[in-house]
């Protein structure tokens, strides 16, 4: 869930809190830490799943902004149709302070976009050793040897070792040889060497230059320029691929995950330490496909506008009903007889609803944002909970 000054996932905090409602005869727990945060007890959900590749599970009266004719509407979430489009809110990073960080004097006191790009490249290509050496591993590269080197230097004033690959002349085994760095990066940078393939959690809370160094560090490791289409960075990790594309739709990008089989797409884990029977494409989409008009269109590009535009004799542009089975226009055209329409607010992306179905029973909890009781999950706009004990929060 993101707010203008965190992601957070609700399951990872402790809740101990307890308001009870005598007139209603029910309990709200609420977050020791953040009393933002209300766990509600488990509850029936449906999941939406979009074409972007992105899913959420919230209660069928949850409100979601869905996409109207030509307006927006708050609609819940149990009422939503296969087909109909849902709004993304991105960009709702509001940080401004890096992240200061607990550690002795001769490392790191706040995550910059220096730590962010080796954290990011340490995910995709770097590993802690499990029998507890006092060393990181990294991959130097020819594209990014001198840049990794240049960063661990200028952080921690220690030398990467560099050691013959053996079997390739492309690459060479990088070591970090220091207790001090392996444990700062993982308990104090957040990287869990037994559960590598996630966003550590200092990012969560970090401003959108330092979270931009992260994806940047990530892509550097795993990612690939993709001719006439979008870059986009693999993983094998589910996990992974859905925090990332929560990051960067938090941080002003657009986010599509892809997922193929791992055979037949040129991917062999034998001997990684990994195993899955998925790899997974994390797209990244910017502004730029804002006014594209041809090639590979992107989730900035076209609005799920009802009507078309034309062009009269007289120079002048007007509208008419979009045939049948035509999905939305550009948002280029639609400027050109309203440049101040609601779906162009640049915030917002529109992805359509491909399947709903009944989530099941699991744990529940809400979100409250007292600004402008608006909320991301997995980026979809959302109204967050208002519950019947919320005037008590933050009471003694």
């Amino acid at each position: 869930m993101s707010l203008p000054d965190r992601l957070v996932r609700p399951d990872e905090y402790t809740y101990r809190h307890v308001l009870h409602c005598d007139e209603k005869d029910h309990t709200h727990v609420v977050c020791t830490d953040d009393s933002r945060l209300v766990f509600q007890g488990n509850r029936s959900v449906v999941s939406l799943s979009l074409s972007n590749g992105v899913e959420i599970s919230v209660t069928p009266d949850h409100l979601i902004t869905m996409v109207e004719g030509e307006r927006l509407e708050w609609r819940k979430a149990g009422d939503v149709k296969v087909g109909e489009y849902v709004v993304m809110e991105i960009g709702q990073n509001k940080v401004e302070s890096y992240l200061r960080l607990p550690s002795d004097e001769s490392l790191p006191k706040i995550l910059d976009e220096n730590l962010a790009w080796l954290m990011g490249y340490l995910i995709g290509d770097g590993s802690f050793p499990r029998d507890g050496r006092a060393s990181v591993h990294v991959v130097l590269d020819r594209a990014n040897g001198e840049r990794l080197r240049s960063i661990v230097k200028t952080l921690f004033g220690k030398d990467v070792a560099s050691y013959s690959a053996g079997n390739t002349d492309k690459i060479r085994h990088g070591w970090i040889h220091s207790r001090g760095i392996r444990d700062f990066l993982c308990t104090v940078c957040g990287i869990d060497p037994e559960n590598k393939l996630r966003v550590p959690r200092t990012l969560f809370r970090s401003p959108v230059s330092v979270c931009k160094s992260f994806v940047d560090g990530l892509f550097a490791a795993d990612g690939y320029e993709n001719s006439g289409a979008h870059p986009y960075i693999t993983s094998i990790s589910h996990v992974l691929a859905e925090e990332l594309a929560a990051l960067l739709h938090w941080i002003g990008y657009g986010a599509v995950i892809r997922k193929y089989p791992s055979r037949g797409h040129g991917y062999n884990f034998t001997g990684s330490g990994y195993t899955s029977e998925h790899v997974y494409w994390i797209e990244i989409h910017d502004q730029s496909d804002t006014e594209r008009a041809r090639g590979s269109r992107g989730l900035f590009t076209k609005v799920p506008f009802p009507c078309r535009v034309y062009r009269k004799r007289n120079g002048t542009y007007g509208l008419r009903k979009s045939e049948e089975g035509r999905e939305g226009i550009t948002r280029s055209s639609l400027r050109k007889v309203d440049q101040d329409h609601v779906l162009l607010d640049s915030s917002r992306i529109y992805v359509k609803v491909v399947s709903t179905r009944d989530g099941g029973t699991v744990p529940v909890y809400d979100v409250h944002n007292p600004v402008d009781h608006i909320i991301g999950i997995n980026g979809v706009r959302s109204h967050n909970c208002i519950f019947c004990a919320s005037d008590l929060l933050n009471t003694t």
